[in-house]
């Protein structure tokens, strides 16, 4: 059994800085985290067990707590009301996620209509939302811009976990009688980790992309890769189980999400 690791697979350098941040300051007072610091169940029950828990409002922090906020950003008013109620907070907002706020920023106080490529569902397009005010056109799909209007002016952003090849797409797909700005705002990271799946995938007999279910930028790897090889498979962790359904002889590409933490790989490659 031959085994390609992919050289990009687990944390991203934003997912890194905030998890470890998180594991440095424990028990160094009360802490919570404003949503899963990551989409990682094994990772979040882990610092849930160690007195760190996440919180879905501000509301439930207890006075005189730390607020973390995670990588994926927060929209503007989540700052005001932490000011509000006199908490401490610890900014962990990617760089690259704080470079669209500010893209988002500028452009809608220039009179430019938002569009926000990515699932609006999403907590990193959700806070990229509120940098201008939540009127965003929000579109996962070329359908979802259908319908832009030639006499207004746009600018284009991306969720930084969207499909790089979609994005293009989409892109392409944009209307020419439409005045839009495009800025092209998925993260290298991502990029890179989407490139080496498309490639390991296109060799393989077996794919295995290691990751939590809820993570978007997991998701985008497993439907990459399956295009390539269609016994791809999206495990959070592997056991013998598992390893059992391939061929002794198969090769086996292995890539992971940017909230896999390193354990989890380890793991995986020494079975």
């Amino acid at each position: 059994m031959e085994i390609i690791l992919a050289k990009t697979a687990g944390f991203c350098p934003g997912v890194k800085r905030a998890v470890e941040t998180v594991y440095e300051r424990i028990g160094k007072g009360k802490m919570f985290t404003y949503g899963p610091i990551i989409h990682n169940k094994i990772v979040t029950d882990d610092l849930e067990e160690k007195g760190v828990k996440s919180i879905s409002s501000l509301d439930e922090a207890e006075e005189g707590s730390e607020i973390i906020l995670r990588s994926h950003g927060v929209p503007p008013e989540v700052y005001e009301k932490i000011n509000e109620k006199g908490l401490k907070f610890t900014d962990l907002t990617c760089p690259y996620v704080k470079k669209i706020h500010n893209i988002v920023r500028d452009n809608y106080n220039e009179g430019r209509k938002i569009i926000i490529v990515g699932n609006p569902t999403h907590p990193e397009v959700m806070g990229i939302n509120g940098y201008c005010e939540n009127t965003a056109i929000i579109a996962e799909n070329i359908d979802g811009l259908k319908d832009l209007d030639p006499n207004e002016k746009y600018s284009l952003v991306s969720q930084t976990t969207f499909n790089t090849s979609a994005f293009d797409e989409m892109v392409k797909a944009l209307p020419e009688n439409v005045d839009i700005k495009i800025f092209n705002t998925i993260c290298s990271a991502t990029e890179k980790r989407q490139k080496e799946a498309i490639e390991i995938s296109k060799k393989v007999d077996y794919m295995i992309v290691l990751g939590d279910k809820n993570s978007s930028n997991t998701q985008k790897l497993y439907q990459i890769s399956k295009k390539n090889c269609e016994n791809t498979f999206l495990f959070e962790k592997i056991c013998i189980k598992q390893l059992k359904r391939l061929e002794k002889y198969a090769k086996i590409g292995v890539t992971a999400g940017a909230s896999t933490p390193p354990c989890i790989i380890e793991e995986a490659i020494k079975q």
